[in-house]
């Protein structure tokens, strides 16, 4: 077990009295920061909010000199402790562009905002194309996280490339349950346009 696993184990047997499989036992809020460039979208920015318990967790566990905030040694042993071990679960984030399942290791932060640990994971696309529409859904095959995608908290650095997103809920069995796992769309508004024009 790696020790971000161990992490939501050790919560699990100090705050609940029940077994770690039964339910979430780690909440996520997620924004999401779009880059533009030339009308196209050039990254992809996921900010995960972390629920105020686990939050507690992470910074006791990694702020070793207590001065309530991250140094850049504490970020780079919040990297190697956590965010490396998450390449097998592919960082829980499956992000299409046209389709095709993007393969990409995000660039890692972490900083603390309003008592909250944030973990942000910074996609840059390559070879951004023109009315490319892209697809982002977050979430954890064995159910330890919830995440929630916040439909009111996307932003676009730069010129606003015209594109519209909604969010769309599918159910999905996680673990032992059933959960609604939300998926972010972004398209062109001109390809909107087609589809009402048909």
């Amino acid at each position: 077990m790696n020790k971000y696993k161990a992490l939501l184990l050790i919560i699990s047997i100090f705050f609940f009295d029940f077994s770690i499989i039964a339910h979430p036992h780690v909440f996520v809020d997620v924004t999401t920061n779009l880059s533009t460039k030339d009308n196209n979208i050039t990254a992809v920015q996921l900010l995960w909010y972390y629920d105020e318990m686990f939050s507690l967790t992470l910074f006791n566990d990694f702020n070793k000199n207590g001065d309530k905030e991250f140094s850049k040694d504490e970020v780079n042993d919040i990297r190697e402790g956590i965010f490396k071990r998450m390449k097998d679960y592919g960082y829980y984030t499956h992000l299409y562009i046209d389709n095709k399942k993007s393969d990409k290791t995000p660039i890692f932060n972490a900083w603390l905002s309003d008592e909250k640990v944030v973990f942000s994971f910074l996609y840059k696309i390559d070879d951004p194309k023109p009315n490319s529409i892209i697809k982002v859904q977050i979430y954890d095959e064995e159910y330890y996280h919830a995440f929630k995608l916040l439909q009111d908290q996307v932003s676009f650095n730069g010129r606003n490339p015209s594109y519209s997103y909604k969010l769309k809920d599918v159910i999905k069995k996680l673990g032992f349950y059933e959960a609604e796992v939300s998926t972010l769309i972004l398209e062109p508004s001109n390809k909107n346009d087609e589809k009402g024009n048909r």
